[in-house]
């Protein structure tokens, strides 16, 4: 019940004006990020850029002060947030530090054991998705292109140190890139965008197909991910579970 009642609400929020810039539609999701890798046209790193916005929040009881902080910019982005597993599944032309840049911050506290992984499986895979990528739909964009050459040149085992500086304060959420001068990010494009939208529309026609437990329609593509969280004022940052247990006793049936 609650359930498509949340689907009525999206349908009729997609046919207002008001927030045409802050739904996501389908094939793409809303991301927190915190930080720009900003290059030039030929690929080179230009610098790191803080992405957060200022935020003021109410007081917690009457009579207490605005708290005034910065958090991460809501962003819609191509595709949706990472799926459960070890395996590595870039994201295109956003994510974590770990893939974009083969770096873990300090803060993330991650062992020696992930901080190779950076290195040497996700970032190499990140950098052949982006390529295999832009091969298959022939795309001739210069951010796109830019995006390319920083990859293949840049090298995760020697990040200069004021690149780490900036990492370590801004690179809390995820990250994306943007072409010197630009306001627009990279995915911005037109030709980009439309090349995403074929590339998702290939992965839900491979999609079994079956009854939606949300609407009831029979013989669609069934959802082989789904956002985990949804991200609710008054839940935590990363968001809080709609409906979830984590025990034995509250599964219905067993």
């Amino acid at each position: 019940m609650i359930l498509s009642e949340l689907v009525k609400l999206y349908d009729r929020m997609a046919q207002d004006e008001e927030f045409k810039d802050t739904l996501p539609t389908l094939g793409r999701s809303k991301q927190n990020i915190s930080f720009e890798v900003v290059l030039d046209r030929q690929g080179n790193l230009v610098d790191v850029y803080d992405a957060k916005v200022t935020k003021t929040l109410p007081p917690l009881k009457k009579g207490g002060k605005e708290k005034v902080m910065q958090v991460a910019r809501e962003v819609i982005v191509p595709g949706a947030a990472h799926p459960s597993g070890s395996a590595a599944t870039p994201r295109f032309l956003w994510d974590t530090s770990a893939y974009m840049l083969g770096y873990y911050t300090d803060k993330s506290k991650k062992k020696d054991k992930d901080r190779t992984k950076a290195r040497e499986v996700l970032f190499p895979a990140y950098r052949d998705y982006h390529k295999s990528f832009r091969d298959k739909y022939g795309i001739q964009n210069a951010g796109l292109d830019a995006v390319c050459a920083f990859l293949e040149n840049w090298n995760p085992n020697s990040i200069p140190e004021d690149v780490r500086q900036k990492l370590e304060r801004y690179a809390d959420n995820f990250g994306l890139f943007r072409l010197e001068g630009e306001t627009k990010y990279v995915f911005d494009s037109p030709d980009i965008l439309v090349a995403w939208d074929r590339e998702f529309a290939e992965e839900v026609s491979k999609a079994p197909q079956g009854d939606c437990l949300v609407t009831g329609e029979e013989g669609v593509p069934l959802a082989q991910t789904i956002e985990t969280k949804i991200k609710l004022a008054g839940t935590s940052v990363g968001g809080g579970a709609i409906s979830s247990f984590n025990a034995k006793a509250y599964e219905s049936y067993g």
